[in-house]
Order: structure tokens, then sequence, then C-alpha cells
């Protein structure tokens, strides 16, 4: 049977703006870790967007809405067969 390579965590992230019209933002920050794959071959996969969107009304008043969104993801790989 061959070894395993040491388990390892992933993370990564990012900031993406977007500008519209009117003086409208809108900012996504999105992190997104992977885990160790266990001896069974399972990984889960987290995602977290937070998204921050700001919006000029009349009368230069500013508007900011957030809104978050979590998703997790387990994916299976089996190990290789001797």
């Amino acid at each position: 049977m061959m070894a395993q390579d040491a388990a390892t965590t992933t993370s990564s992230q990012s900031t993406t703006t977007t500008a519209k019209h009117h003086g409208k933002k809108l900012n996504t920050d999105t992190t997104t870790t992977t885990g160790a794959t266990d001896s069974t071959g399972a990984s889960a996969t987290h995602t977290s967007n937070m998204t921050k969107k700001t919006r000029r009304k009349h009368h230069g008043k500013v508007v900011t809405e957030h809104s978050a969104t979590d998703s997790t993801t387990t994916t299976t790989t089996p190990p290789p067969q001797d």
C-alpha cells in the first residue's frame, strides 16, 4: 500500500468590487476553505460570501445592504487501490 501525502488545508480569500450606474457599488468578499482529505478520501470545502451593496439615494443619503451566504460541499475520492 502506498503512503498518503500529509494532510493539508487550503484557504483563499478574494474581494470583487463592481461599480454600477447612479453611484451604486457592490463589494463581494469570498472566502474558500478546503479541508484536509481524511483516510476515506473525504474532503469538505466551505465557501462564505459576504456581499455589501452601497446605494446613493436622493438627497445624498447612502444606504448599505449586507447579505451573506455559506455553503459546504463534501467530496469523496477513494484512495488508490494497489
